[in-house]
Formats: C-alpha cells, sequence, structure tokens
C-alpha cells in the first residue's frame, strides 16, 4: 500500500469516527486535531514502514491486516483446562502438552474461522455444511496442530496413517466426532494408534470445545482374526442408486480399548462417562477411567465407613459416590486424601509395579 493511499484509508477512518454520535466530547476534541494535522501523522509514517518491512519478511499488507484484526477484537476462547489430562499410554513422542498446545491452538483456529463467516454472512461454519463433514474439518485442523507443536508430521506417502513420527516410525491416525465415548470409524480398519478426539459445539457461534480424547493402538481387521474392528457392508439404494461408503466399526473390545485410554475427559461437561461399558473380554487396565468396574457389585470388600467390615461393592459405590463424584479417576494419593481407608484404597487402586 502506498503512503498516499495509507493516508486516505486512516483519513476515512477518522472521518466516520467523528461522525459517530457515541463520542465524548473529549474524544471528538481529539478526533479532530488528528484531522487537522493532515498528513502529518507520524502513526501513519509509523505504519508505512511496517508494511514495507512485512512485506519484506513475506508477510502481505492482506495477512497483516487480517492477523491484526483477529488478534485485537476476537472473541474470548475456552482454553483446555489441564486438570482434565489423564496418565495413559500415548504413542512414542507424543506427551500431554503436545495434545493440550494442538487442542487450543485447534479451537482458536475454528473460532476464527467462524468469525469471519459470521461477518461476511451471519452464519458459522457448521450451517454450511453436514455434521460428518464439520468432524472431519475438525479432525483435519487437530491433525495440522499436531503436525505444528509435537514430532508428528502429516504422512504425505500415503493415505493411512494421517501422522507419523519419523524418528521411530509410529503412526497415528486421527476420527473427531461430537459423541464423547464413541469407538473408532475407519474405512480401511487398520491396525495401529487411533485417536479419536471427541467436542462440544456452539450451534450459535460454531465454536467447539475438546471435551474427550482417547488413544488407544487397535488390531487390524486383517492382522488377526478377533481383531479390534469389523465390517459394516453397504447396499445400494433401490430408489436412488446411491450407495455409502463401506465402513469399519470398532468392537466392543476395541472400543474398550479406546475409552481406557481417555487420556483427556472433562467430567464437567461429559457426565455420563461412569456408565460406559467395558467388554468382559480383557482385564480392565489400571489407567483405564472404567478401572473400578472390574469389580462384581456383589463382590465383598472393605466397608469405607468401618474397614473392619465386608460389604458388597455396589453400596461402597454409593458411598464413594457421596463423598467424591470423581472417585474412579483419583490415585492412590488422592483417594487417601479424600478420606478413603487405606485397606479400601488398596483394592481400589492397588500398588503396581
Amino acid at each position: 500500500m502506498k503512503a498516499l493511499e495509507l493516508k486516505e484509508v486512516v483519513a476515512n477512518l477518522l472521518r466516520e469516527i467523528h461522525a459517530s454520535l457515541n463520542l465524548s466530547p473529549e474524544s471528538r476534541i481529539r478526533v479532530e486535531e488528528w484531522l487537522s494535522i493532515g498528513d502529518k501523522w507520524a502513526l501513519v509514517e509509523m505504519l508505512e514502514e511496517l508494511l514495507q518491512i512485512s512485506e519484506e519478511a513475506g508477510i502481505t499488507t492482506s495477512r497483516l491486516t487480517t492477523r491484526l484484526a483477529f488478534e485485537l477484537d476476537t472473541e474470548p476462547v475456552p482454553q483446555i483446562q489441564e486438570l482434565f489430562f489423564r496418565d495413559v499410554p500415548l504413542p512414542s513422542g507424543l506427551t500431554n502438552e503436545h495434545l493440550q498446545k494442538a487442542m487450543n491452538q485447534s479451537q482458536k483456529l475454528i473460532s476464527r474461522i467462524n468469525r469471519s463467516l459470521r461477518f461476511g454472512s451471519g452464519f458459522p461454519l457448521i450451517k454450511f455444511i453436514q455434521a460428518n463433514n464439520f468432524s472431519g474439518i475438525v479432525s483435519n485442523i487437530l491433525t495440522d496442530s499436531l503436525d505444528q507443536v509435537s514430532p508428528y508430521r502429516h504422512n504425505h506417502d500415503q493415505s493411512f496413517p494421517d501422522l507419523k513420527n519419523p524418528s521411530n516410525g509410529v503412526g497415528l491416525e486421527m476420527k473427531a466426532s461430537n459423541k464423547p465415548g464413541k469407538g473408532g470409524e475407519s474405512h480401511n480398519g487398520h491396525g495401529g494408534w487411533h485417536m479419536v478426539s471427541c467436542f462440544d459445539l456452539d450451534e450459535t457461534s460454531g465454536n467447539i470445545m475438546f471435551v474427550h480424547i482417547e488413544v488407544a493402538e487397535l488390531v487390524g481387521h486383517v492382522d488377526e482374526p478377533d481383531g479390534d474392528w469389523h465390517y459394516c457392508g453397504s447396499a445400494v439404494n433401490e430408489e436412488t442408486g446411491s450407495q455409502r461408503t463401506e465402513t469399519y466399526y470398532t468392537t466392543g473390545h476395541g472400543t474398550s480399548k479406546l475409552r481406557d485410554g481417555s487420556v483427556y475427559l472433562d467430567t464437567k461437561r461429559v457426565t455420563n462417562w461412569k456408565r460406559w461399558r467395558h467388554n468382559k473380554s480383557y482385564p480392565i487396565p489400571p489407567h483405564s477411567p472404567l478401572y473400578f468396574q472390574r469389580f462384581d457389585n456383589r463382590t465383598k470388600i472393605p466397608s469405607l465407613r468401618n474397614p473392619d467390615r465386608l460389604v458388597g461393592w455396589s453400596t461402597v459405590k454409593n458411598h464413594l459416590n457421596k463423598l467424591d463424584p470423581l472417585w474412579p479417576l483419583h490415585d492412590r494419593e488422592q483417594l487417601l486424601g479424600i478420606g478413603v481407608p487405606l485397606q479400601l484404597v488398596n483394592i481400589i487402586r492397588p500398588l503396581t509395579p
């Protein structure tokens, strides 16, 4: 932008501001002083120099002004809360810190997209596309964010997996859903690490909030007869002649693996997680939020109120729920901290080698 054009833009903006009926007398006088200076604004000279230097750095005027507009005038975006992260097995090289950065970055970008669309059309992105396509966009944005903040990079060599750690060759397939606790869904049912990112959607703003991230290493349908995927065929619709894409869904075993790997679980928004069922074909690992389900309700264990007395597990659960609804997510120290007797802690959270 030439200096003369920049000065005209600033002058027009000042005239528009001056015409506003909302200005206080003091502010109106100040704007009049700026207008009276004419083309000798030091601010314009500084802006002109900034634009020149930005162009030299490869940042266009359009990109610079758009960035300023978004940074200076943007709606607040909720931040991912660290307290909802949990320690679970993750693909080699990936950490909770990487996930937190990528999740926050993705929420911010989606907020910016929606703000721009609402400004231009009055509607957010979700009003223009189908829900499954929106989930695909969320997945792609989170995938790109992980590429930027973690050791995992876009896997351009082939369609699967979405990300790969070049230092060890470990891959990570990405999916997104608006249904927390949902199992995996795939067009091929491959084995390897899979991540399902679940989000809440604000229909008015179109913005999202991640509420549940589950991750697990799944067995492909061709790797073992009893793998973690089952095939769901697709028939041709006789009336329309259309046919939906053939899909693989996780088995009960595969879905349980993903739920076990709940690395992020916002218990304020996801309130039904205790009712998720766990497949009984394999032991529930200690890192699972469903670890408490390994007991039968009739199992006799020490009472919360009187550890020397044995009562049914269902009774103990009721007492624990009244004490702290989040007790299944607590470690040994946290359980002791809320008043659970050591005898009961040793059963709920036994010491691991």
